[in-house]
C-alpha cells in the first residue's frame, strides 16, 4: 500500500489514482505533470488505473468469500474510507469517484476532429468504464460488508450518495444523462440515483413526488404522469398569469406525489416554474411561516439538510436566496454552519448565486464551515469562488485546517 502513493505528495493509494485519472483527462492534478502528454506515458496511466480496479476486484471478492480478515485489513476500506466515515458510504473519496464519473462523462462526449479521433474516443471511453467499474466496486463493497448489519443504514448511504450525484447531475446535457445513469454498474445505487435525479427535476418544475422507495406503483402513478407533464410543458405549454388562477385549467392543474388533480385556490399564485404550474400542493408547507429568531422555511431546511424541501423553495419565482434571519445569518451560513453539503451545492448551483461574502461578526460562510470543522464545504467554497475567496481565507487563523485537508 505504500507503494501505490504519489511519490511527491505521498497521501495514500486514492490520491495517486485521482491524479492518474485527472491527468489522463486533462484536468489539474495535484502537482504539475509533462505536458502536452505522450501516448506512451498516458497507456502507463491506463495500464495502473486498471491494475488498480483489478485490486479492488479482488479484495472485494476476498472479503465476500471471508478471506480478506475484516474491514481493517481491507484494501477497500483503508483506500476509500477514514476510521470517522466508515458507518457512511457517501464517504469524501467516494464522492470524488462519482464528480469524476460526471466529468469524465462530459469529456468523453468532447473528442475533437482529427486523424486520431476514433483512437482518442476509444481511451475516454476506457476511462469512463474504470470510474463506473470503480463505483460499482466500491458501493458493492460497502453494500456487502454492512447489508447484514444494519439494513437501514446502507438503505439510508445509498439514498444520500444518489442525491449528491443526483445534484452533480443537473448541468449535463440530456443527452449525456441518457447514457450517464444506465452506465452505472451497480443495479442498486442505479434505480436510486435515477429516483434523485427524476425527483430534482420535477421539484425544479413545480412537481412534487413522494420520497418513498423506487417501486412499480410509484412509477406508475407518480413518474408517468409527471413525464406527461413535463413533454407537454415541452412542447405546448403556456404561462399562466395570476389573473387567469382563479379555477382549474386543463394542463396546469397543481401535482403532488399521489397526483391527484384539485382546482388551484383564487387566493394562490398559479405562475409557472419552468412551465410547470405551481399549486397549493407544490408549495412547501411553512414557506411564509419566520420563527422568533427570523429563520425561514430556507434557513431550518438549510440547516436540516432537507435538500428536498430546498429545491422546491429554490424552484419558486422571487425566491430571496440571501434572506437574512434577525442575526444576520443567510441559508448559506446555516447550511455551511450545520455541515449540509447536499444543501451547499444546490444554494452553488442556483442562479442567482448566494452572496459568499456576507459576513456576521466578520463571519463568512467559509469562516462558518472552518470554524464547524467541515472542510469539504470549505474546499467547494473555494472552487466556486476561486482564487480571489482563497486570497481572502489566508488571512484568517483557521485557514492551516484547510491547507492540511488540500
Amino acid at each position: 500500500m505504500k507503494v501505490l502513493q504519489c511519490p511527491q505528495c505521498r497521501k495514500g493509494v486514492w490520491p495517486l489514482l485521482e491524479t492518474s485519472l485527472r491527468f489522463c483527462m486533462g484536468s489539474k492534478p495535484c502537482h504539475s505533470l509533462p505536458s502536452p502528454a505522450s501516448p506512451e506515458l498516458l497507456r502507463f496511466h491506463g495500464d495502473l488505473q486498471a491494475f488498480m480496479l483489478e485490486l479492488f476486484k479482488c479484495d472485494m471478492y476476498s472479503a465476500s468469500k471471508g478471506e480478506a480478515g475484516g474491514l481493517r485489513s481491507s484494501v477497500l476500506y483503508r483506500v476509500f474510507w477514514s476510521l470517522w466515515e466508515r458507518s457512511t458510504l457517501a464517504s469524501k473519496a467516494v464522492q470524488q469517484i462519482a464528480q469524476l464519473l460526471v466529468q469524465a462523462s462530459l469529456w468523453e462526449r468532447s473528442v475533437s476532429e482529427g486523424q486520431e479521433r476514433d483512437c482518442e474516443r476509444d481511451r475516454r471511453q476506457t476511462l469512463v468504464l474504470t470510474l463506473q467499474d470503480t463505483l460499482g466496486v466500491v458501493v458493492d463493497y460497502w453494500w456487502q460488508e454492512y447489508s447484514r448489519l444494519n439494513r437501514s443504514l446502507v438503505d439510508k448511504g445509498l439514498e444520500d450518495l444518489a442525491q449528491h450525484i443526483a445534484i452533480l447531475c443537473q448541468d449535463l446535457p440530456p443527452d449525456v444523462l441518457q447514457t450517464f445513469v444506465p452506465g452505472m454498474v451497480p443495479t442498486r445505487l442505479r434505480m436510486v440515483t435515477a429516483d434523485a435525479i427524476f425527483r430534482n427535476v420535477c421539484c425544479r418544475n413545480g412537481i412534487i413526488i413522494g420520497a418513498e422507495p423506487i417501486s412499480l406503483r410509484k412509477i406508475v402513478s407518480s413518474y408517468l404522469p409527471a413525464l406527461g407533464r413535463l413533454c407537454a410543458v415541452r412542447t405546448g405549454g403556456s404561462r399562466v398569469s395570476r389573473a387567469d388562477s382563479g379555477g382549474p385549467r386543463p394542463g396546469t392543474e397543481p401535482t403532488s406525489c399521489s397526483w391527484s388533480t384539485q382546482g388551484t385556490d383564487t387566493g394562490m399564485a398559479s405562475s409557472l416554474v419552468n412551465g410547470a404550474g405551481l399549486g397549493k400542493e407544490n408549495i412547501p408547507r411553512g414557506l411564509n411561516r419566520v420563527n422568533t429568531a427570523g429563520e425561514t422555511l430556507l434557513h431550518r431546511a438549510c440547516k436540516r439538510n432537507q435538500v428536498e424541501t430546498l429545491l422546491q423553495i429554490l424552484a419558486l419565482p422571487g425566491t430571496d436566496v440571501n434572506v437574512k434571519d434577525h442575526a444576520g445569518w443567510t441559508p448559506l451560513h446555516e447550511a455551511c454552519n450545520h455541515g449540509s453539503r447536499a444543501c451547499v451545492e444546490a444554494l452553488l448551483r442556483h442562479r442567482p448565486t448566494p452572496h459568499l461574502y456576507s459576513q456576521v461578526g466578520g463571519v463568512s460562510p467559509l469562516h462558518d464551515s472552518l470554524l464547524s470543522g467541515h472542510t469539504d464545504i470549505a474546499m467547494m467554497l473555494l472552487q466556486h469562488a476561486g482564487q480571489s475567496a482563497r486570497m481572502v481565507c489566508r488571512n484568517f487563523c483557521t485557514f492551516s485546517i484547510l491547507e492540511h485537508e488540500i
